[in-house]
């Protein structure tokens, strides 16, 4: 099944884990509610899409475990590696103060002193804190360091400390 233009990701198979073909799956706190047993996620590779049903999911330090129909063993989950987890952008609820990756990726990256630090290019899901990735660097988001997020004007204002983007 393709996804659709109203799909944004949800998480990525970063894994296999154990024997038995479960999936070692970051994802966002907000999109972390979907992963339940009896759930269908599309999921995207660079040559291949479907859609997966979740039969089981349990937590494991900063990731989630999940078993899906038709995986039962490692070497059935390794071709999943990679992939990105798709849902609908309505099924996500966000709190204030949180956003989407896909909202954030693209957008112009500038200090406080108005420099230009480029675009953001992906956002890593860190067990402290998320990060932005920039082609010149990485920006924790972090009160402290990111000062304002400007969806409308695609602009994000930071204050980075001394030595974290050359």
């Amino acid at each position: 099944m393709a996804t659709t233009p109203d799909d944004v990701a949800a998480g990525r198979i970063v894994g296999c884990f154990g024997i038995h073909g479960e999936l070692k799956c970051v994802t966002s706190r907000a999109a972390r509610a979907l992963f339940v047993p009896d759930t269908l996620v599309r999921y995207e590779l660079p040559n291949e899409n479907g859609e997966l049903k979740v039969l089981s999911v349990r937590p494991h330090a900063a990731h989630l475990l999940l078993t899906v129909e038709g995986v039962g063993s490692r070497d059935a989950a390794a071709p999943l590696v990679g992939a990105t987890l798709m849902v609908e952008r309505d099924s996500i609820v966000l709190e204030p103060g949180e956003y989407l990756d896909a909202d954030l990726v693209g957008c112009t990256v500038l200090g406080t002193n108005g420099r230009s630090y480029g675009c953001v290019e992906r956002i890593e899901h860190m067990p402290a804190n998320d990060v932005l990735v920039l082609s010149g660097g990485m920006v924790p988001m972090v009160s402290a360091i990111v000062k304002a997020i400007d969806l409308p004007r695609r602009c994000i204002t930071i204050d980075p400390p001394e030595g974290l983007l050359t």
